[in-house]
């Protein structure tokens, strides 16, 4: 039963957990597992889990939903205030109010984007 329950965590998306078969009992015929916790992927989870209870208890859910929606893609996403309250299904009004208080408390950060001549925006590196 531990083993199936081991299993099934290294099999997981978060990848916690990893199986290492040893080669010399392989060669045997039995297989000999090593797990080993994967620290990294560990802290990663942790600090996500910490940044996202943050942000829930100072912005509520339309502020979580921001962020998330905000940091979900590498390279973080780069988008107009009324991009970002459409995608997110908040009023333009509460969205610009929150992204503000973000910007204060520096959990997100403005980019001034150039815009072309007609208005749109324009190729930048």
């Amino acid at each position: 039963k531990l083993r199936k329950t081991l299993e099934l965590l290294s099999a997981h998306k978060d990848s916690l957990l990893r199986k290492r078969v040893r080669a010399a009992q392989q060669a045997q015929g039995q297989e000999q597992a090593e797990w080993m916790v994967e620290w990294q992927s560990v802290r990663k989870l942790l600090l996500n889990s910490v940044k996202s209870q943050l942000v829930r208890d100072q912005f509520g859910v339309l502020g979580l939903r921001i962020f998330n929606f905000l940091s979900e893609k590498d390279p973080p996403q780069r988008l107009e205030e009324n991009q970002i309250c459409n995608e997110c299904m908040v009023p333009l009004a509460d969205g610009r109010e929150i992204l503000h208080a973000m910007v204060r408390l520096s959990l997100v950060q403005w980019q001034q984007v150039p815009r072309s001549s007609d208005g749109a925006i324009a190729h930048s590196l």
